[in-house]
């Protein structure tokens, strides 16, 4: 099975319609929507994400910001914590079925952030994962 990951829903959606046609079914997995397909008797999913899935926060050791030195920010470890917790369930359970992941996130900066976030939560949950980098700047069937 080959899982598309795109920023958000509207995106999924139009992917997958822009790929198959009217030979779309949508599920919920875990209260997500999920569009399943098929090409050439290839299954694919595709998801949305809701933007950024993840959190980026600084160490609780720094909450205070009046007792830290803003120097010390800059050496900081910084954590991630989930912030679209069913989105993130959905992407674990349909993504150790897949053989193939593929990233449609927007070509900017925040996309490429949002992408490898949710490439970080889904490649230790398969087995055999392809990466593939493709640049598109509009949603057609061209």
């Amino acid at each position: 099975m080959k899982l598309i990951i795109s920023e958000k829903e509207i995106a999924a959606n139009r992917i997958a319609h822009i790929l198959a046609g009217n030979g779309v079914d949508k599920e919920k997995i875990c209260g997500v929507p999920v569009h399943h397909f098929k090409i050439d008797s290839e299954d694919y999913r595709v998801i949305g994400l809701k933007g950024h899935i993840l959190k980026v926060d600084f160490p609780k050791e720094y909450a205070n910001w009046f007792k830290v030195d803003p120097v010390e920010l800059i050496n900081a470890e910084i954590e991630k914590f989930p912030i679209q917790k069913k989105i993130i369930q959905a992407l674990n359970k349909i993504s150790s079925d897949a053989d193939e992941i593929i990233i449609a996130t927007d070509y900017d900066r925040e996309g490429e952030l949002i992408g490898y976030d949710a490439m970080q939560l889904v490649k230790e949950k398969t087995l055999l994962l392809l990466q593939k980098s493709k640049v598109f700047s509009n949603y057609s069937k061209d």
